[in-house]
């Protein structure tokens, strides 16, 4: 399918509304494959549905914000910090605890994906 300049702009502003590409397309009367064919066919277009998107979703981070900051809503606090500062306030924590067992070092960490036999010089007998 051939899309005009008209509909793809009406694409372009459907995205920086927070249209997901699926609702973008319905709107031109189109499917979300003819337009990720379009932009694979059309770097700039590609360039200005990223673009749009961004824009989005900076709408949806300064409102997260201002609910978080002036409105004191504790999910969006707890939403904020999570997604802005993973290593501090994620629930899952590695923990590397390093055990000796008959002359064996072993370091086991929380995710129990992870163990690894050691035997580091700098720990006592």
């Amino acid at each position: 399918m051939k899309l005009n300049a008209a509909a793809k702009e009406q694409i372009i502003g459907a995205l920086g509304a927070g249209a997901d590409v699926a609702l973008a397309g319905a709107i031109v009367g189109c499917t979300r494959q003819a337009i990720y064919k379009l932009r694979t066919r059309e770097p700039e277009f590609a360039e200005r549905m990223d673009e749009a998107r961004s824009l989005a979703d900076e709408k949806v981070i300064r409102s997260l914000y201002e609910m978080a900051t002036k409105e004191h809503n504790v999910t969006a606090c707890i939403f904020w910090l999570k997604n802005r500062q993973p290593g501090v306030w994620r629930d899952r924590h590695d923990i590397d605890i390093t055990t000796r067992k008959e002359g064996v070092y072993r370091s086991e960490f929380a995710d129990g994906k992870s163990v690894h036999p050691t035997a580091p010089a700098d720990l006592p007998n």
